[in-house]
C-alpha cells in the first residue's frame, strides 16, 4: 500500500522551516542573476564581439601579440561608438544598464585591465572558434590580462613608492 501524503499544518513548525527553504532559494536564485549581470554578461559580450569579428576577417590562425593589440583597440573604438550612440539617442536622460559598456574603456586605463581569450594558445585558439556563442562555454577559456601603458607604468611607480616606503620603515 502506498504511503499517504500528509497535510501539514500551516502553522507548524514544518511548514515554517519549508516557507523558510523556499525563500532562501528564491533570494539565491536573485544572488546569481545579479552575479551574472554585473560580472560576467559584460565579459560574454566582449567574447561574442570579438568571435565576430574574426568571422567577418576570416582568420584562423593563432595569433600574434600585435595582433591581440590591434583586435584589442578594435573592440574599444566599437564600444566607444556605441556608447556615444546611446548618449545621442538619451539626449541627458536618467542613465541606463548600456552604461556598463562604459567600464570597458575604463578597466583597461586601470590598473585592473580587461580579460581577452588568449589567441597566442592553439588549442585555446581552436576552442573558441569552435565556441557556438553560449554562456556555458565562457569558463573554459584562457585569458589574458591586457592594460594600457599608462597603467601598467603607474602600477609600476606605485609599487616602487611602497616598496621603498616599506624599506624606510625597516631602517627605522
Amino acid at each position: 500500500m502506498p504511503k499517504e501524503d500528509k497535510v501539514i499544518h500551516p502553522r507548524s513548525r514544518k511548514a515554517t522551516y519549508l516557507q523558510r527553504a523556499a525563500i532562501k532559494g528564491t533570494k539565491k536564485e536573485g544572488r546569481k542573476a545579479k552575479l551574472f549581470i554585473c560580472h560576467k554578461l559584460p565579459k560574454l559580450r566582449r567574447f561574442r564581439w570579438m568571435k565576430e569579428y574574426f568571422m567577418k576577417t576570416d582568420i584562423t590562425q593563432v595569433f600574434t601579440d600585435e595582433m591581440m593589440e590591434e583586435m584589442l583597440q578594435a573592440y574599444l573604438k566599437y564600444v566607444d561608438e556605441k556608447l556615444a550612440e546611446e548618449k545621442k539617442k538619451r539626449r541627458g536622460a536618467v542613465t541606463t544598464k548600456s552604461e556598463l559598456d562604459t567600464t570597458e574603456r575604463d578597466l583597461y586605463e586601470s590598473a585592473h585591465g580587461i580579460d581577452i581569450v588568449d589567441l597566442t594558445d592553439k588549442r585555446n585558439c581552436t576552442e573558441f572558434f569552435t565556441w557556438d556563442g553560449e554562456p556555458a562555454g565562457v569558463p573554459g577559456f584562457k585569458v589574458r590580462n591586457y592594460k594600457s601603458k599608462t597603467a601598467e607604468s603607474l602600477l609600476e611607480t606605485v609599487w616602487k613608492e611602497i616598496k621603498t616606503n616599506q624599506e624606510n620603515q625597516e631602517k627605522k
